[in-house]
């Protein structure tokens, strides 16, 4: 039931689309992000990027080398590419990556994006999932009815807070790496909640 939960989730939003070295910027969040392929070869991280044939070589400039880390522990080797979006910059024809905003063992670029909104979550025990759109929050826990309401967002520089209800539920998505490696996948925020007094945890990432 979880697969196929996380699965639909990705398919709504299209979160596996491709975008080119530099990706898009949001009004209000300056970080870009790069989309693409991530390759380890003889010690080196090397970039590259979806559309595009072409790689560069990547700094890690994030703060104790977290993002290599987190790209590590999900499997990152040599011959065990990942499908990667990194928040960076193009430097001297390199890639400096500051963040990790979603990283997938399929490496592979899919194929057109969906429009969505600022977030997706899922997490697990029981199965659950969130797709956000510019001002509606869709959650679906497994064997329940999905639910649809309004919600507000509130920024933090670590922290991120989505209020719906006027309030009456809350989700925390702190910036730290995210692992479920059951399902092939990290992310650059952790997600809990609390839903008919259930508390519920997983990962969340920017579609």
């Amino acid at each position: 039931m979880y697969k196929r939960l996380f699965f639909i989730t990705l398919s709504v939003a299209g979160m596996l689309g491709p975008a080119g070295f530099a990706g898009a910027e949001e009004a209000d969040e300056p970080e870009r992000v790069a989309k693409g392929l991530m390759l380890f070869h003889e010690g080196r991280m090397i970039f590259s990027p979806c559309r595009e044939r072409s790689y560069v070589e990547v700094q890690d400039a994030s703060p104790d080398g977290v993002v290599t880390t987190a790209l590590r522990g999900l499997g990152l080797a040599q011959d065990r590419p990942l499908y990667t979006e990194v928040y960076g910059e193009a430097v001297g024809g390199s890639l400096r990556m500051t963040g990790l905003n979603f990283a997938h063992v399929q490496a592979r670029c899919g194929g057109a994006r969906e429009g969505t909104g600022p977030w997706l979550a899922v997490g697990r025990d029981p199965a659950w999932s969130i797709v956000t759109t510019s001002d509606v929050l869709r959650l679906h826990v497994a064997g329940q009815a999905a639910t649809e309401s309004a919600f507000s967002e509130k920024r933090a520089p670590t922290v991120t807070t989505l209020s719906t209800d006027a309030g009456s539920v809350q989700w925390e998505l702190r910036r730290e790496p995210c692992y479920q490696l059951e399902d092939g996948f990290a992310s650059g925020w952790s997600a809990k909640g609390r839903v008919g007094g259930k508390a519920l945890s997983g990962c969340a990432w920017k579609p």
